[in-house]
């Protein structure tokens, strides 16, 4: 195991070592792992135009696109040559493969013929970075014929988060279907990222929060807020609880194990808000305890945030003391 490892980093490193002086990004470097009949992919895409350093761009993508044959890539040690060919253009890859890791270069070819309908769409400035992204990730000219034609024409700087996110008319008809019409692409791209789906949506109707908003419901998302997590606090005796008050404990990561914990240190029944604002000033059960032994004992909430707020540490006040 540790040569093959061994075999791959030397792989990735002169592939890097040939690829350092150029800043073209038309060819690169990429590394992958097999997970089922899926490569993870990561695509090294050195300097991008007007930047310094390297960059990378991940994407999931179906053995079965690559041409990719799932022996070679678990094989414990196969040459390879794949490709992913889409509208944008077409990325070919050469390498090796170890038992389901691989690395090497790719040449990424652009089609022309797509840039111009990019262009005839209203899309000028196509850099071969932006190809790059758009081929690697699927988008297609009939999909932003679609937005266009459902009134929510993305924006030029919106292109690649409509590519990497996938949004499309259909996705925006679902997100309709569920409650939320009418969002823009923005809105959309953040449903994704929180990801909010139908199942999320009907977790939360299921919990009493069936009056979000696109914007509530993507930050519960994002945030972490989860029907999981909202059903874990109202285990732990916090009811009724609001889209903000749900996100901000989270914010401040506060967990049934963590209200239990400030319950026997002596403050129980705290309101979401005081728990929440503990969390966040990172008032812990054993800052509390060293409080204690220094002789403040009947501290309130607002007292122990104000405390960690200005700093005042245990080593502080010891100092002050001396």
């Amino acid at each position: 195991m540790k040569t093959l490892l061994l075999f791959l980093l030397v792989a990735l490193l002169l592939a890097f070592t040939a690829h350092a002086a150029s800043s073209d990004v038309r060819s690169g470097v990429w590394t992958a792992e097999l997970k089922g009949d899926r490569l993870d992919l990561t695509i090294f895409r050195g300097s991008r135009e007007g930047q310094r350093g390297m960059n990378l761009m991940g994407v999931d993508v179906a053995l079965a696109d690559l041409g990719l044959a799932k022996s070679d890539a678990e094989s414990p040690a196969a040459n390879v040559t794949f490709s992913l060919k889409r509208e944008a253009g077409t990325v070919a890859f050469d390498g090796r493969f170890a038992t389901g890791d691989g690395a090497g270069q790719y040449k990424f070819a652009p089609n022309a013929a797509y840039e111009r309908e990019l262009n005839a769409l209203g899309y000028d400035e196509i850099s071969d970075n932006d190809m790059l992204v758009f081929a690697t990730h699927d988008l297609r000219i009939g999909t932003i014929r679609e937005l266009i034609a459902a009134g929510q024409k993305p924006q030029r700087r919106q292109l690649d988060e409509v590519a990497v996110f996938h949004i499309t008319a259909s996705l925006l008809h679902e997100y309709a279907a569920l409650g939320f019409p009418d969002l823009t692409i923005r809105e959309a791209v953040q449903m994704r990222v929180g990801g909010v789906d139908r199942k999320f949506v009907n977790a939360l109707h299921d919990l009493g929060y069936t009056n979000l908003s696109a914007h509530q419901i993507s930050e519960m998302g994002i945030l972490g807020a989860t029907p999981a997590y909202i059903r874990s606090l109202r285990d732990a005796g916090l009811r009724e609880l609001s889209p903000r008050d749900a996100t901000e404990l989270r914010i401040g990561q506060v967990t049934p194990q963590r209200i239990e914990e400030l319950r026997r240190a002596g403050y129980a029944n705290l309101t979401a808000r005081q728990l929440s604002e503990l969390g966040i000033h990172g008032v812990t059960p054993a800052y509390i305890e060293e409080l204690r032994k220094l002789g403040y004992d009947e501290l309130t909430p607002r007292q122990l945030i104000d405390m960690k707020i200005h700093d005042v540490t245990p080593a502080y006040i010891r100092s002050m003391k001396k």
